[in-house]
């Protein structure tokens, strides 16, 4: 059953320098209404495809604080997660570990992402959706106190 819809983007973005493209997933969502929560993927894709414009999109990714100009978008949905398993969150800004939880999220287009969150509320993180639980990109990393299936 699928609860929320969330829109992969792909925009330019301008750095001051040379633009580059940027693939992401946006962090609002579109909240199936319950009533449609039972439909099929493929005919709910299509009824958001056909009812939300790129214009819509592009407020959505402004609102994001993205200053990118949207290129293409389509709608996924998350397949499979797992639930939260704990573990340790090192937090590089302050050279510190705390306590953190993440999950492995598959969504529809295939993408694997790690939805890690650190718990520490106190510290300012970039804890969010990953790619891998080796790290952000950033400098922030996260150990596993047991093995995610």
């Amino acid at each position: 059953m699928i609860k929320n819809v969330y829109v992969l983007a792909n925009f330019e973005y301008e750095n001051g320098e040379k633009p580059f493209t940027m693939e992401s997933i946006l962090g609002s969502s579109f909240v199936v209404p319950t009533q449609l929560q039972g439909t099929p993927a493929d005919k709910l894709i299509s009824m958001y495809e056909s009812r939300i414009t790129p214009e819509r999109i592009q407020e959505i990714l402004s609102g994001e604080s993205f200053s990118g100009k949207l290129i293409g978008y389509k709608f996924i949905y998350k397949k499979e997660e797992t639930k939260y398993y704990f573990g340790e969150y090192y937090a590089h800004e302050y050279d510190k570990y705390t306590r953190g939880k993440a999950r492995r999220i598959t969504w529809s287009n295939g993408l694997v992402e790690y939805e890690v969150k650190c718990l520490d509320k106190s510290l300012d993180v970039l804890d969010g959706f990953w790619e891998d639980l080796s790290g952000n990109g950033c400098g922030d990393t996260f150990e596993l106190l047991q093995r995610m299936p």
